[in-house]
């Protein structure tokens, strides 16, 4: 796994505009929702380290993203729910993110994050019979000045799944609420 993220970074900066591209970290907090399935109540913390950079072939009409690459770290717990014991665990992934910004009013900096990734967990949980797991998101974030440097605050919906190939398969339906800064 520790090979995974490099070589996803590694990736991010192929073909990349040196005067628009830009790398960030992001701390947050993550809570399970139970919903689709999911009854593993989880909550952790998110840190994670990304680069973005335009990327044209993913032009949504009038929209111009930006593709930006994650590499996260998420340690989580659960304190258990009926039959399901209580356990820790430590989740690792990529995701790859198309970021389109938008306006709704004046003045608003604004943005809408598609992404998938894949994961791995070091231990399987009741809800993620597996351990590498694909990470489907969706996210709604506001950028805003932090003095010297440019920051952000996103809310992502995070669904970690392995697609039905072991067990049961839940899988984890979590809200993601996390800071971010170009550095």
């Amino acid at each position: 796994m520790a090979s995974v993220i490099p070589l996803g970074l590694l990736l991010a900066l192929q073909a990349s505009d040196p005067d628009s591209s830009h790398w960030s970290v992001q701390l947050g907090t993550m809570f399970s929702v139970r919903t689709l399935g999911s009854e593993d109540p989880r909550i952790g913390k998110v840190f994670s380290i990304a680069y973005g950079r335009p990327e044209p072939r993913l032009r949504l009409g009038k929209y111009q993203p930006e593709l930006v690459f994650e590499a996260t770290i998420l340690p989580s717990s659960s304190r258990g729910y009926v039959d399901i014991a209580p356990d820790r665990t430590t989740s690792m992934g990529v995701l790859a993110i198309a970021r389109y910004r938008f306006t709704p009013w004046k003045g608003a900096r604004t943005f809408l994050d598609l992404g998938w990734g894949i994961q791995y967990s070091t231990q399987a949980t009741s809800d993620q019979p597996s351990q590498w797991n694909s990470t489907p998101s969706l996210g709604l974030g506001t950028e805003v000045d932090w003095g010297p440097k440019d920051g952000y605050v996103l809310a992502r919906w995070f669904h970690s799944s392995n697609a039905g190939t072991k067990g049961n398969n839940p899988g984890w339906n979590q809200i993601w609420v996390v800071c971010g800064v170009k550095l």
